[in-house]
């Protein structure tokens, strides 16, 4: 009867991690419904130029200390409040590809857990799926960085109407890290599998 219970007691953790992805998943999706309603009322528009495409902002030194002035190879934070459709857009595709991703990741690794507590998880379908998250989260990761670059380069040539054109190309190397992560996860399960088999074999 104590063995009962303390099974009954003892958490499942794939459970857990079941329902934080579902919250996750919510969280995202509400940050990301929340950015494209703002932009799509006419939210302010932000962009970082160098302070050289700015007139006369380069070597001002009002309010600072003698001997400090504004660097010509620093950047500024230029407000846009009443940005046009090719604003807005250029401006969503900053940050919405993140969230994208963020939300295809965690979509796929609820997937995942899902069928992990159903069934067996140490079969070929559970290696494919998260080879395919290995290379979602990187080759995504380096794409939300491109694209990132590409709107970061349109909104600045809007905004100084082509004089300058700034943008810095920045991968997160994070995302590499998680999808690489993922894909040795994922080798790691498909020997476990061989050495079943093979056991399987012996026995």
């Amino acid at each position: 009867m104590r063995s009962i219970r303390d099974r009954l007691r003892r958490p499942d953790w794939l459970a857990e991690l079941q329902n934080l992805l579902i919250f996750g998943l919510a969280a995202v999706g509400f940050t990301a419904a929340v950015n494209v309603v703002a932009l799509a009322t006419g939210g302010p528009v932000v962009a970082a130029l160098p302070a050289h495409a700015v007139d006369g902002l380069v070597g001002m030194s009002g309010g600072l200390r003698d001997g400090a002035a504004v660097a010509w190879g620093s950047t500024v934070d230029v407000h846009l409040a009443d940005p046009g459709p090719a604003d807005m857009l250029w401006y969503a595709g900053r940050g919405v590809p993140e969230l994208v991703l963020i939300l295809t990741v965690l979509a796929l690794l609820l997937r995942l857990v899902v069928a992990a507590r159903r069934g067996d998880p140490f079969t070929a379908a559970t290696v494919r799926r998260l080879r395919v998250l290995g290379a979602v989260s990187a080759f995504g990761g380096v794409l939300v960085g491109l694209v990132g670059t590409v709107a970061e380069l349109a909104l600045s040539d809007s905004l100084t109407g082509g004089d300058t054109v700034a943008a810095t190309f920045t991968i997160n190397p994070v995302w590499i890290l998680v999808g690489g992560g993922f894909v040795a996860f994922g080798e790691i399960v498909n020997r476990g599998r061989a050495l079943r088999a093979e056991l399987d074999t012996v026995i």
